[in-house]
């Protein structure tokens, strides 16, 4: 039977720059495109003297700040518009972004030049993948069952990792809700696809996941110039690697790599999949399932490419041994707080067990510590669950071994 959860061990861990202090100042607002008025998702929020280092905008363009002043400094940076610097505050939150130039290209003769910049792309990130960092991050995961939402997910983590991805990945604090009607589905952890994500490999694999930043997996991609964008430092070149017909579309993940064509450096990078078989008999039927997921990098001071945050989405069909057919969709977010860097390599897999939220599982909740300190804006939407999950307390102090 799905049952619900509550992870929390106080946050005495935040990184030092950035302590939450007793007065906390809250900035909100909108980021919009200066020429058409839309909200800008997912744009990254620098603000050094902000708790957590700053914030993403979620999917409506909202973002939320902890600041310990009335007023903070921020760097806002979109791979689709020019980076912007403002200062914001509590009365005067909202902010405009003016799009880069971005232009298809006319004629596309073969892939060559698109491959020769993945090359450089893999050998650049293949030079550095010994560099290893450690930090912390914020981890939310919702999951809706037709019209309604049955499922919410919110941690911190321990992190660990290397321009490859994610080494070690620890749960410190955090908060599980489900609604434990009868035929609500809920996923528990599903993190692996933000943890398990490896940016580059150097070997084929054909019963794993496969992304095109591999020597040994070109031969199963077709590649081709999607367009190029024309920013302030430099030309953005849109790679589209798209699976050969001959390949496993279950396991071949096309993409669209965004890499600076100067630097060979990756900006960005969007996978989907479309035959992510879900193989789950004792809990019912699943049609295949689309996953998408998009990475967002950042550079340190040393050029050394790393995530910086990241969002996924897995959209099925469900039925419960054969009653009616219910459309389900998992969305997360994860954002990459300001690493330290460490000796040796990161080169392990990340944790895919329940123990850290077991351990974590067993402490209070306290739901007035959430609400002073987000870490990425909700949407309308996911406020309403929240408070409905609040009043109903389907966030408690229970971890199911079985999930």
């Amino acid at each position: 039977m799905l049952r619900f959860l509550c992870l929390l061990v106080f946050p005495f861990w935040l990184f030092a720059q950035s302590q939450p202090t007793d007065t906390v100042y809250q900035i909100s607002g909108k980021l919009l495109d200066a020429s058409t008025g839309g909200p800008i998702p997912y744009a990254t929020f620098y603000c050094p003297s902000c708790d957590f280092g700053g914030t993403v905008s979620n999917e409506l363009g909202e973002y939320v700040l902890s600041a310990p002043t009335p007023v903070a400094e921020v760097r806002v940076d979109h791979i689709m518009y020019r980076t912007l610097e403002a200062s914001v505050s509590e009365d005067r939150g909202n902010l405009r972004m003016q799009p880069e130039v971005h232009e298809l290209p006319q004629v596309v003769v073969d892939g060559t030049e698109a491959l020769q910049l993945v090359e450089r792309a893999y050998a650049r990130l293949q030079a550095q993948q010994d560099q290893s960092f450690r930090g912390e991050g914020f981890y939310r995961q919702t999951t809706r069952q037709d019209e309604g939402y049955t499922e919410l997910l919110e941690y911190f983590v321990r992190t660990r990792y290397s321009n490859r991805g994610m080494g070690d990945w620890k749960v410190t604090t955090g908060r599980y809700a489900i609604d434990p009607a009868p035929r609500r589905i809920g996923f528990g952890n599903h993190s692996y696809w933000t943890r398990g994500w490896k940016v580059h490999h150097d070997v084929y694999d054909p019963d794993r996941f496969v992304t095109p930043v591999n020597p040994a997996a070109f031969p199963l991609y077709d590649f081709r110039i999607a367009g190029r964008i024309a920013k302030e430092s430099g030309e953005v070149i849109l790679v589209d690697a798209l699976p050969t017909a001959e390949v496993n579309a279950g396991t071949v993940i096309a993409a669209r790599l965004y890499i600076d064509k100067r630097t060979a450096e990756i900006l960005q990078a969007d996978y989907s999949l479309d035959q992510l078989e879900l193989d789950q008999p004792e809990r019912g039927a699943f049609s295949p399932a689309r996953m998408t997921a998009t990475i967002r990098f950042r550079s340190t001071e040393e050029r050394v490419s790393l995530i910086q945050s990241m969002q996924t989405r897995t959209s099925f069909s469900y039925s419960d041994r054969g009653v009616e057919a219910h459309a389900v969709e998992v969305n997360s977010v994860y954002l990459n707080f300001p690493p330290r860097a460490v000796n040796g390599q990161a080169d392990t897999d990340a944790q895919s067990d329940f123990d850290d939220l077991r351990a974590a599982s067993a402490k209070k909740y306290r739901p007035k510590w959430w609400d002073r300190h987000p870490v990425i804006a909700a949407t309308p939407v996911e406020r309403e669950v929240i408070e409905a999950f609040n009043q109903a307390e389907y966030f408690g102090n229970y971890f199911e071994p079985g999930r």
